[in-house]
């Protein structure tokens, strides 16, 4: 049998539902070791000056939190967002991204802004990137593992494979591996017990500073299900836990300056709800002295990002929000004009990229069998509305939106293609199904030439397997 799927973000999302479903039918034996991410309140952290940069071959791979004294914020924090749409995060310079390989395991790849192309991140001659002698190679496609370029270094997330501890060994734990951006020096640092997994909700979103990667950690027991917000220096390669998140599904949605933002679902929940009732509220985390603020509540339906200036939700009955980053009073409201054809519960958020609110969605059966797309930029200065054009077709024609990876200047990296592959993906107990999936394809264009539904774009080269 060979399972169809869209992309390895949309396994990855699978996979963690699923694991998720599990642990809620039955219990986890709770874990004694250091690392289950727990901090009873929200730290006071340091202002002063952190640690020099320490050698990445000095650091050791440790089970145990940092001290918190010795954690210092550095710098305005950027969004880093989780979805079955994004499979890697840019530098300055370039994007860094998992391609899997044939045989289930994984590359580490890097596309190189300049020279629009994109390569192995490996130096070795004639290396056929297919062994742990490769610096760009992972012995597993399985569970969640994202490349974040931050200060001038690269810290690699691995959220962990339950249940995959007699294939994969040690591989299966979620840790955390660091290393120069050209892909040496690459080290763990830090890896979590099996009863933990980093990240495993939907649009489990990340952050970034100058300094440090923050994520959140939720870990398993039989008595309970906690998350904790971690954070992890690419100077020093410590790992600190910073504050308990208590409430349900409470994650990373945004950032403002040197604050994260959290939603949270208001009350508990079960699938007998209309999840368009569910309320979602909206606070703000001061990672620079701890402090929390109040800000909105939406449904759960709502659609939308945070931007520079306000976080911008599309409501189901078309009425686009701005709400202020620091207070969460509406800085903004209008109506938005979509066909009535389309369900705005259904929507999915693209990103904001220059004060315009990306959507998309599709008719239903009933209208169009084909499902036909509607891609959508939203200007959020005035409420109106532009359709875009760009979209790809995978191997079982589907259309998906050409979205944006990447702003570099004034031109955009987005998906114009995919390169259909088929690989071996394992299961707990070692056997192996096809899976077919989308290894996106990007070009570049003219931000301009983008709004304005141009086709001239630089397609950057198909990756081919060595």
């Amino acid at each position: 049998m060979v399972v169809k799927i869209k992309s390895l973000q949309q396994t990855i999302i699978m996979i963690c539902s699923a694991f998720f479903i599990c642990l809620l039918l039955s219990s986890c034996e709770k874990s004694s070791s250091s690392a289950v991410a727990s901090a009873d309140e929200p730290p006071v952290v340091s202002t002063e000056e952190g640690a020099s940069q320490v050698d990445i071959g000095s650091m050791a791979n440790t089970t145990a939190f940092a001290d918190l004294s010795d954690f210092s914020q550095k710098g305005n924090l950027r969004l880093l967002q989780v979805d079955a749409y994004i499979d890697g995060y840019a530098s300055d310079e370039g994007y860094y991204r998992m391609v899997p390989r044939a045989d289930g395991s994984n590359n580490l790849c890097y596309i190189d802004f300049a020279t629009k192309q994109e390569i192995y991140l490996c130096s070795q001659p004639n290396c056929t990137h297919d062994n742990n002698t490769c610096t760009a190679w992972f012995p597993t496609v399985t569970g969640l593992h994202l490349p974040i370029p931050v200060g001038d270094r690269v810290i690699l997330i691995h959220g962990g494979a339950s249940g995959y501890e007699e294939v994969l060994g040690d591989d299966s734990l979620p840790h955390i591996d660091i290393m120069q951006p050209d892909g040496s020096d690459r080290k763990t640092i830090f890896t979590f017990p099996a009863s933990s997994s980093i990240a495993p909700l939907v649009m489990d979103s990340l952050a970034c500073d100058d300094e440090y990667v923050y994520f959140c950690v939720e870990n398993y027991s039989a008595e309970a299900t906690t998350r904790t917000l971690c954070a992890v220096s690419s100077q020093t390669g410590q790992v600190f836990s910073l504050m308990n998140l208590p409430e349900v599904e409470q994650k990373i949605a945004g950032v403002d300056g040197t604050a994260l933002l959290f939603s949270y679902v208001a009350e508990q929940y079960d699938l007998s709800q209309n999840i368009a009732d569910v309320d979602v509220s909206v606070m703000r985390y001061d990672v620079s002295d701890g402090s929390q603020t109040p800000l909105f509540s939406h449904k759960y339906t709502d659609v939308g990002t945070c931007g520079t200036d306000a976080y911008w939700l599309l409501s189901s009955d078309g009425v686009l929000h701005g709400y202020d980053l620091k207070t969460g009073k509406t800085r903004f409201e209008a109506p938005v004009s979509l066909p009535d054809e389309l369900d705005l519960t259904q929507l999915h958020c693209d990103g904001l990229f220059d004060g315009k609110l990306l959507v998309h969605g599709y008719y239903s059966p009933e209208i169009n069998e084909a499902g036909t797309l509607l891609y959508y930029a939203i200007n959020t200065e005035d409420g109106t509305v532009s359709q875009l054009n760009h979209e790809f077709v995978d191997a079982w024609d589907n259309h998906s939106p050409g979205i944006i990876a990447a702003q570099i200047d004034d031109n955009f990296m987005f998906i114009y293609d995919i390169d259909a592959k088929t690989i071996q993906f394992p299961f707990a107990d070692g056997s192996t199904t096809d899976m077919e999936y989308n290894v996106y394809q990007y070009a570049f264009m003219p931000c301009a030439d983008y709004w304005n539904n141009g086709m001239d774009y630089t397609p950057i080269a198909k990756l081919s397997e060595e």
